[in-house]
């Protein structure tokens, strides 16, 4: 299960042990086995076709700055414009992630190819085989529209159970296609933000990375013949102290 437990204040609670939480399924307790923050791989996706033209370098150093406050998790980068590509795998270290994504120059084709880049981010978190993982993408717009992507691409990247987050430059895109992307990130429980200005790739970003520094993973018992996962609830027994479950698998 992944959670978030926030105070009176709201702020994230990370702070906590096994003990704390309460886990039930159609109002059977579950044992549970670990809690711990959130580490699920992520992958990062970058604009760098043509309409992204200036607003690259900014890309990149908002991206930069993003992977070095997401912690000790395994990270991988796409980019998005002419053929979408992954250009650094899970198995690179940091630095050679880092390395590449400094490199990542404006590509040749006519725009971005938003969903095929993230079906390709998809097939990557899937051959990991775990229960959470999520997509950041980080373009200056949609590029090919959502509703007009092959279906064979959508399917790969909702059956990856990706949370699929994106911070799009909205002045570059007509609000049909802002608002097709905001629709796949909220069925997939991610986060999309439409800004109007270069300076808020930054803010976007802390935002979301504040946001997944406070995710908690707790691991938890399912007895032999239980009927699949439904109606599942997690609490919290320290008072004061709020708690959301954001999925299951």
């Amino acid at each position: 299960m992944l959670t978030v437990v926030v105070d009176s204040r709201d702020r994230a609670i990370v702070d906590l042990e096994a003990d704390d939480f309460v886990v039930r399924e159609s109002g059977q307790p579950r044992d549970i086995l670990s809690a711990r923050v959130a580490d699920y791989p992520v992958v990062v996706l970058i604009d760098n076709g043509p309409q992204a033209g200036a607003e690259l370098d900014v890309i990149k150093r908002a991206a930069v700055r993003f992977i070095t406050r997401i912690g000790q998790r395994p990270v991988a980068l796409g980019t998005l414009g002419d053929t979408p590509a992954i250009v650094a795998s899970f198995e690179d270290e940091r630095a050679v992630v880092l390395e590449r994504l400094t490199g990542v120059r404006t590509a040749s084709g006519s725009r971005t190819d938003l969903v095929r880049g993230m079906a390709a981010a998809a097939q990557a978190v899937r051959a990991l085989d775990v229960p959470f993982s999520a997509i950041v993408v980080i373009a200056a717009g949609v590029g090919t529209p959502v509703e007009g992507a092959p279906t064979a691409w959508l399917q790969d990247i909702l059956a990856s159970h990706s949370i699929v987050s994106g911070i799009v430059n909205r002045a570059h895109e007509p609000m049909t296609s802002i608002e097709q992307f905001r629709a796949l990130a909220e069925q997939t429980h991610g986060q999309f933000a439409a800004i109007y200005s270069t300076l808020s790739y930054d803010i976007a970003l802390d935002h979301l990375a504040d946001q997944m520094a406070g995710e908690m993973m707790i691991d938890y018992i399912v007895p032999e013949g239980a009927p699949p996962k439904e109606d599942v609830t997690v609490g919290i027994r320290l008072p004061g102290l709020r708690v959301k479950g954001l999925g299951v698998r």
